[in-house]
């Protein structure tokens, strides 16, 4: 029985490690802007562009494409024990998406989710929309891969 409590104990104190929490990040605070490469196969677009605004409590407003970010929220991640695993990435900017992704192909779906490192004073990540794993345009996924975002204006206030 001690054991089991033991246990118990050792892996709620590693997910404790690993459980996300929203991000106030000042330093991340400002204009981001960069490409993406669209990975899936089923649109004529194949970089995508994506803008965001994060502001010094963590809100982020922008654009993915041709579509709006709104209501969006800076979370961490990943904790101390993910990182040292080499799981997941620093951050992720969660948020709801208004109109059409690719209005050239008619994407649109209702979410977005970009997971980001920092490094060297870049934001590198991805980009993945809500949707389904199958389907095709109509309602599958969008994700690009080798997100690039560089620092446009300074902080905002």
């Amino acid at each position: 029985m001690k054991m089991l409590a033991a246990i118990h104990g050792a892996t709620l104190t590693l997910l404790s490690f690993a459980a996300p929490t929203d991000a106030s990040e000042p330093s991340l605070a400002g204009r981001w802007e960069g490409t993406a490469e669209i990975v899936v196969d089923w649109t004529s677009q194949r970089m995508l562009s994506v803008e965001i605004h994060i502001d010094s409590s963590g809100g982020v407003v922008g654009r993915v494409g041709d579509a709006r970010i709104v209501d969006g929220l800076l979370r961490r991640n990943r904790g101390t024990f993910l990182r040292w695993l080499g799981w997941k990435t620093d951050y992720i900017v969660i948020g709801k998406l208004e109109g059409a992704i690719i209005q050239a192909d008619s994407v649109a779906r209702s979410g977005v989710r970009i997971p980001f490192n920092v490094v060297d004073e870049r934001i590198e990540g991805g980009v993945h929309t809500t949707g389904s794993l199958t389907g095709g345009r109509e309602s599958m996924k969008l994700s690009a891969r080798r997100l690039v975002l560089r620092r446009v204006a300074g902080p905002s206030a």
